[in-house]
């Protein structure tokens, strides 16, 4: 089992028992699954929607830690016989943050579920376009500490590039080269039906390119700048390890990823719900 286990609180459960339900209050606490499976559930429209299965070596309820007053999304389940599940509140979670391999798990986890959400969203029949806004209120000084802490820690390659440039093309191998945009925009864009379709405008401050901490995978989409500006660059394990040393660097990319998520969960449900 991994190092940072050791540092965190473990419970037993049994089949049927609800770890938390949709709209209660958060206990502020953030879990990893152990042993067993589990199932995440959400009521939409007075519909109990299967959302994902939850396995050994998955996270789950990581709003809680960035927004504690938040009440939880989603309810969770325990599927098979017997589950073990560990849990840790922010002050843990700051503890452990040094360990690259949790945050390596980490990121995968919510780049899986982000994969795989934007999948669903591409199957919505009679899709015309996707928008997925870069405009969360609670980011815009996220992206700004991250920007500020690149620029003084200094251990990436940084190029300028011109409006128009693409630098991460969908289906190519990764490279496990990680990007950050310094200054300026840049367009996503991913192949549906043999169509490339724009799906979002991030500014800067916004890390792309996260799809190789995933094992051996291909681009996931196509990045170009939207306009002129600097782009920073880091290999895979150097964007790790300064996670590991830096946690305010961490923290904010974290914070980063758990509400993108939240966001396009939020858009997948509005298009694929609708009343």
């Amino acid at each position: 089992m991994h190092e940072f286990v050791s540092k965190v609180k473990g419970a037993s459960y049994k089949k049927g028992d609800i770890i938390f339900s949709e709209g209660e209050a958060s206990n502020n606490c953030m879990y990893f699954v152990l042993s067993g499976s589990l199932l995440v559930t959400k009521n939409i429209n007075s519909e109990l929607i299967n959302l994902r299965h939850l396995l050994p070596e998955n996270f789950f309820g990581e709003i809680a830690l960035l927004l504690p007053e938040t009440k939880r999304t989603a309810t969770v389940t325990v599927e098979s016989d017997t589950a073990r599940i560990a849990y840790f509140d922010f002050v843990t979670f700051k503890e452990i943050i040094n360990n690259t391999k949790f945050i390596s798990l980490l990121f995968k986890d919510i780049l899986t579920i982000y994969k795989d959400v934007i999948e669903r969203i591409v199957k919505i029949p009679n899709l015309k376009e996707i928008n997925i806004k870069d405009d969360f209120e609670i980011l815009k000084q996220t992206r700004k500490n991250i920007r500020d802490i690149l620029e003084y820690i200094k251990i990436q390659e940084t190029f300028f590039y011109n409006i128009g440039k693409v630098f991460i093309r969908e289906g190519e191998a990764s490279k496990d080269i990680i990007y950050f945009i310094l200054d300026g925009t840049a367009k996503i864009s991913k192949t549906i039906y043999n169509k490339e379709i724009d799906i979002a405008y991030l500014n800067s401050g916004n890390m792309l390119g996260e799809d190789c901490l995933l094992e051996n995978e291909k681009r996931f989409y196509t990045a170009k700048m939207g306009e002129t500006g600097h782009v920073a660059i880091l290999d895979k394990e150097t964007f790790l390890k300064t996670c590991s040393i830096v946690p305010d660097l961490f923290m904010n990319i974290f914070k980063q990823q758990v509400f993108n998520l939240y966001k396009l969960e939020e858009l997948y449900f509005s298009l694929a719900y609708k009343k």
